[in-house]
């Protein structure tokens, strides 16, 4: 046997931790479909709605927190008799805090506001 006959023997390295990476910003756009009552009218509102979102996640170890911001058009609106109801737009803003472990499962907390422009028309009969 020679030395060039002797084949090293290498082990394997230790597994890496899963890591996860949530920390940046990111930039998402929604498109769904809305619908409703109106508990003194008989009005349903419905109809498609669509928008852009965007917010920024900072991570320390396996906390997330973050903030995120939308805004949507909506084409949902109704007419019963004289009255008309529409929802041209909503947005909202929140802040939150996830919590995720070696795992990709997330838990999550969140709070936040919403602006909704509802309009409620009164029209007289025969107008369009």
């Amino acid at each position: 046997m020679h030395a060039a006959d002797i084949v090293p023997r290498y082990d394997a390295a230790p597994p890496q931790p899963y890591t996860l990476a949530w920390a940046g910003p990111y930039v998402g756009a929604t498109l769904g479909y809305e619908w409703g009552s109106i508990d003194n009218n008989p009005t349903r509102p419905s109809g498609v709605a669509g928008g852009i979102e965007a917010g920024f996640n900072w991570q320390t170890g396996n906390f997330v927190y973050g903030g995120e911001t939308d805004f949507n058009l909506s084409a949902a609106d109704d007419t019963f008799a004289p009255w008309k109801f529409s929802n041209p737009w909503f947005g909202t803003v929140r802040a939150r805090r996830l919590c995720h472990g070696q795992r990709p499962h997330i838990r999550q907390c969140r709070i936040g506001l919403r602006r909704i422009d509802r309009q409620y028309v009164l029209r007289s009969v025969g107008e369009p």
